[in-house]
């Protein structure tokens, strides 16, 4: 009997996942407006982490992305890391993929950020344009590796 509850409890357990994912707070001001397209099948996501003077992420949450349009906010004048991850899987299969592109951004007054996400055809891409209010095209930001966080310092 007692291997009977074991294996309900642990179809269960994987059935509702073993996620250490939180939902981020978002309740600062929007700064960062992302666009997702993403094609049917894969989940979209961007974990978010505050970046300390040693450079280290602290995990803050995490926003799903779909066909929706998504506002973020993050503190300004604060290095935070977005790691963008798209996780696919077989339909006739128990494997699962992910992959996926970090960066580090430092939300700027008076600035705010529009993320174009895209995965089609296993290609994915995410572009970061820093804009002023009053400016149409902006700039694109490189994408920056954590290793790279001291020249925000």
């Amino acid at each position: 009997m007692n291997n009977k509850i074991f294996f309900v409890f642990s179809f269960l357990l994987l059935l509702t996942g073993c996620s250490n994912l939180k939902t981020y707070p978002n309740d600062l001001t929007k700064n960062v407006f992302v666009k997702a397209k993403i094609e049917s099948g894969v989940k979209a996501r961007v974990d978010i982490f505050e970046v300390n003077k040693k450079c280290e992420g602290e995990y803050v949450g995490t926003v799903k992305l779909d066909e929706t349009n998504k506002n973020i906010g993050l503190k300004k004048s604060k290095l935070s890391y977005l790691d963008f991850r798209f996780i696919s899987s077989g339909f006739f299969s128990s494997s699962t993929s992910s992959s996926g592109l970090s960066t580090l951004i430092k939300p700027r007054k008076g600035y705010h950020y529009d993320v174009s996400v895209s995965y089609e055809d296993n290609i994915y891409d995410v572009e970061i344009r820093e804009k002023r209010r009053k400016r149409k095209k902006g700039r694109e930001l490189k994408i920056i590796p954590l290793y790279e966080c001291r020249q925000f310092r």
